[in-house]
């Protein structure tokens, strides 16, 4: 399901619900993507909290620039959220690990262990950004 009108946040709110709506199957899980923009937005905690209240098979996957902005113009995360995406979401009561969001290896694992364990959980991916030069360019 795609969220295509409103504020990118809402995908979170449409995830719990969706989980919520699958709960009589077990095995099946609902994965978010979200950035700090998203993650900083007010549908963001609404879907934390209720995921909490509900408890419904949810991944939260939050893309995080922790230096610079992000490729949709975000700003740098200590300017949009007082505290870390993943100790947002324990704030509410939702497992929450950060991990190296350039390895898709751990980014997997991360989602893996997460599905070993009914309920909502929130992976912060943190993002390294890259610096790019021209062929020759020593400086």
């Amino acid at each position: 399901v795609l969220a295509s009108a409103g504020s990118p946040a809402l995908r979170a709110l449409y995830a719990v619900g969706i989980a919520h709506a699958e709960r009589a199957h077990a095995d099946r899980w609902v994965v978010v993507q979200l950035g700090v923009g998203s993650a900083s937005d007010g549908a963001t905690h609404e879907a934390l909290n209720l995921a909490a209240l509900l408890r419904p098979n949810v991944i939260f996957v939050v893309s995080v620039h922790p230096l610079t902005a992000g490729p949709a113009g975000d700003a740098p995360l200590g300017r949009q959220l007082a505290t870390s995406p993943s100790a947002l979401a324990r704030a509410f009561g939702v497992p929450a690990v950060q991990v190296d969001g350039t390895s898709a290896e751990a980014v997997a694992a991360a989602v893996s262990a997460a599905r070993a364990q009914p309920g909502p959980h929130l992976i912060e991916a943190q993002l390294v950004e890259a610096t790019l030069t021209a062929a020759g360019d020593e400086t």
